[in-house]
């Protein structure tokens, strides 16, 4: 699109004393004022924003400038005044009238603009609670509540909707607490146990897996505990036993190797993962269980991690380094994967803890 002239119509409305300036993204007009906050910001003080295609859009044309300019002139005038309001500008109806897929699509723009939450993980987890929600009716607390009981009791699927919900709520300013309904779901408790690999078993396996590629991934999630998605996005450090995870359900971390040895025998410098590219992480977990199961590994893909989970116990990491390390909260660590200690494995930490523990006393047969 090309670029049209617009310093003779912002000189106007500068010489005017109108501090309003447009400009032009694409094929759109613009136009830049210091505003008040928008409803849904944290902030206070008004502060420079822009009106991205105010009520209609407005072209970058020749016609499009004089509309502008109109505006500019209204919106400064309204400013001034003190009528100025971010609904009327964005041509939004009542907050009693907005529908759900309003509400959802407004709190989306606000929860994404805080850096918290990426856009996969939006799409995959918050997106797909909303779209319980009967999107062209107007937004209720006894909706919220309603569409929140029809999950089943007692699972993740209960518990993670209430908690979206609840945040939708409290943007909508709705009075409802959603919190004494989200049931009493926890990880620890509820998901099944299982047996997980061995680090012998996890070697001999890498020898085994026929693809290079898939090899390379196999030994990315097993010697840094990554989830399988994370294998795509993970990148070196001048320290060969450090890495980034650069992307992935919960961002950037840094994640270390253990066993330190396996990067150099698995040649994890040396490789690299397929060349796949999909808009969800969960894309990548799902391709990668195939595979497993075309090589008819014994254990699943995500044991991997678990092992490695269970590895920083045998190296004696704390627990809250190992569940930075792994990208979860120090409570998911515990309730996760401490019941997969197994016997040995106590025994093993028992057995360091008491080599380095106090001594009993020593009293003779004398003195007793």
């Amino acid at each position: 699109m090309e670029q049209v002239d617009l310093s003779g119509v912002n000189s106007r409305l500068r010489d005017s004393g109108i501090r309003v300036t447009i400009l032009q993204r694409k094929q759109w007009l613009y136009l830049r004022a210091v505003l008040p906050p928008k409803p849904e910001s944290d902030k206070v003080k008004a502060y420079r924003q822009e009106l991205t295609r105010p009520k209609v859009g407005l072209p970058a044309t020749t016609r499009g400038i004089k509309d502008a300019e109109k505006v500019a002139i209204a919106l400064w005038g309204s400013v001034i005044d003190g009528s100025f309001e971010w609904d009327t500008w964005r041509g939004k109806v009542s907050r009693e009238q907005r529908s759900i897929k309003e509400w959802i699509a407004e709190f989306r723009e606000h929860w994404l603009s805080k850096g918290i939450t990426t856009e996969n993980t939006w799409h995959q987890h918050w997106g797909a609670a909303y779209k319980r929600l009967p999107q062209d009716k107007p937004l209720t607390g006894d909706i919220l509540l309603s569409t929140l009981l029809e999950t089943d009791v007692g699972t993740y699927t209960r518990k993670r909707t209430m908690r979206y919900f609840q945040r939708l709520a409290e943007f909508a300013d709705i009075p409802i607490d959603l919190r004494p309904h989200g049931g009493t779901y926890a990880p620890g408790r509820s998901e099944a146990r299982r047996d997980l690999p061995g680090d012998e078993l996890i070697e001999e396996w890498w020898n085994i897996f026929p693809d290079p590629a898939w090899q390379w991934v196999y030994a990315a999630i097993g010697t840094f505990g990554l989830r399988p998605h994370e294998a795509f996005f993970l990148e070196p450090t001048p320290d060969p036993l450090i890495w980034n995870v650069t992307d992935g359900k919960t961002g950037y971390r840094q994640v270390s190797a253990l066993y330190p040895e396996w990067v150099t025998k698995w040649g994890i410098g040396d490789g690299n993962p397929p060349p796949l590219k999909y808009p969800e992480f969960r894309k990548y977990g799902k391709i990668l269980s195939k595979k497993f199961r075309t090589y008819k590994v014994p254990f699943q893909a995500y044991d991997l991690r678990h092992a490695f989970a269970v590895r920083c116990i045998k190296f004696d990491i704390s627990v809250s380094i190992a569940a930075k390390m792994m990208g979860h909260s120090v409570k998911v660590h515990t309730e996760t994967y401490q019941r997969w200690l197994s016997a040995a494995e106590q025994q093993a930490v028992y057995h360091r803890a008491i080599a380095g523990g106090p001594k009993p006393p020593s009293v003779s047969l004398e003195q007793s």
